[in-house]
């Protein structure tokens, strides 16, 4: 599960395509 630096993973969502990662930059 990737976890982009300096970001936290709020939510992922599935469509058709691909999954979706929701981000928030940490303040």
């Amino acid at each position: 599960r990737l976890e982009p630096l300096g970001y936290e993973v709020i939510g992922i969502t599935h469509d058709k395509e691909s999954d979706i990662i929701l981000i928030k930059e940490r303040k």
